[in-house]
């Protein structure tokens, strides 16, 4: 398999399951060459309908795709509780996750099916950005508990069970349903069922 693909990932994406998964590829089909952009999940399901991606690593939509759109579920994530160790998250502010993406609007819902009473203190589009605001002691949050960051050895961040039901973010491929590079978006796909555990 050879060729090129531009893909729209999640920076969290390439922190967590994708990332893994890009290696797999790489060795796997040295002729392949995958162009990646970053950006947000809402940003590139425009940018995959106009073709200027052939594809998009994103988490699944709220809302209702467009008929020509397809999402093929890759893996899944834990979004879980996270506040800095020695400090009572209850006495800390929250910072939220951009409250207008798709990640946002499951922090939401994490928040309203768990009956979190919350102060927020500042919003911030970016899931790393928001897990080293509470290594500092800036706040606490939810985030998606990412494939890549080594949680157990982390001295600085305590995770916390939800107290009352688990949210998971799907994460997945969007792609138009007819285009010319099926067969390597396929292999993605393949990458994951063989190499990755998709499932919780």
């Amino acid at each position: 398999l050879s060729g090129s693909l531009t893909v729209g990932a999640l920076v969290s994406s390439l922190m967590g399951q994708f990332g893994k998964t890009l290696d797999h590829l790489k060795d796997e089909y040295p002729g392949l060459e995958l162009k990646i952009s970053t950006g947000l999940s809402s940003d590139f399901l425009q940018q995959v309908i106009d073709g200027l991606l052939d594809a998009a690593i994103v988490t699944e939509s709220p809302y209702a795709l467009p008929k020509s759109i397809r999402w093929t579920l890759l893996y899944e994530e834990a979004m879980i509780l996270i506040y800095p160790k020695g400090k009572d998250p209850s006495n800390l502010p929250f910072i939220r996750f951009e409250p207008k993406t798709w990640t946002g609007e499951l922090v939401d819902r994490f928040i309203r099916v768990n009956g979190l009473e919350i102060r927020n203190s500042m919003v911030v589009n970016s899931v790393e950005a928001i897990i080293e605001l509470v290594r500092q002691g800036f706040g606490y949050a939810v985030v998606p508990k990412l494939a890549n960051v080594e949680w157990d050895k982390d001295k600085r961040i305590v995770i916390a069970n939800p107290p009352r039901k688990t949210i998971y973010r799907r994460v997945g491929l969007l792609e138009r349903k007819n285009h010319a590079r099926t067969k390597i978006t396929k292999a993605i796909e393949e990458q994951f069922r063989t190499g990755a555990n998709p499932a919780h």
